[in-house]
C-alpha cells in the first residue's frame, strides 16, 4: 500500500459495517475500488492489467479479513465476488437477526464508570448493523 503506515481492524463477526466503510475507502484510496465496483472490465482495458488490478483488490479484501472469515472468500475468484460473499454474509436481512439487533439497543445501558466514547460507538455500530439489515428506526419527537 502507498505513502504512510496505518492499523486497520479486520473483519470479524462483530464489525462489519465499519470494516465494509473503512475498506472501500483503502480501495479507493489505492485504486483498486473499481475492482469491486463496478467490478466489470472495461472493453478498452487489457485483460492482464485488469487481471493484475483485480488480484491486487481480492488479496487487500483478504488480507483485512480474520482467519474465521476465510472460507466465505476461498472460493472467490474476483475482488468483486469476495466483496459480495462477505456482504451477503454480514447482511443477513432475516426477521430473526433484525430482531436480535432491537433487543441489543434496547438492552444496552450505560453506567457510571463506562467509557462514554465506547458506548457511543458501540450503539452507533449497532445502529449500522440494523440499518444494513433493512430496518431503519423513525426519530419521534415528544408528543406536546
Amino acid at each position: 500500500m502507498k505513502g504512510s503506515r496505518f492499523s486497520l481492524q479486520k473483519l470479524s463477526n462483530r464489525n462489519y459495517p465499519t470494516w465494509r466503510f473503512k475498506v472501500e475507502l483503502l480501495l479507493i484510496r489505492e485504486e483498486l475500488w473499481r475492482y469491486v465496483h463496478p467490478g466489470v472490465k472495461p472493453e478498452d482495458e487489457d485483460d492482464e492489467d485488469w487481471e493484475v488490478g483485480d488480484a491486487k483488490a481480492r488479496a487487500t479484501i483478504g488480507l483485512l479479513i480474520e482467519d474465521n472469515q476465510h472460507g466465505l472468500v476461498r472460493a472467490s475468484r474476483t475482488a468483486k465476488e469476495a466483496w459480495m460473499a462477505l456482504q451477503n454474509h454480514h447482511q443477513k436481512t432475516s426477521l430473526t437477526s433484525k430482531v436480535s439487533l432491537l433487543k441489543r439497543i434496547c438492552d444496552k445501558r450505560f453506567t457510571d464508570g463506562d467509557d462514554m466514547t465506547e458506548h457511543l460507538f458501540e450503539m452507533e455500530e449497532l445502529f449500522s448493523r440494523l440499518s444494513n439489515a433493512g430496518q431503519e428506526l423513525e426519530e419521534t419527537s415528544p408528543s406536546r
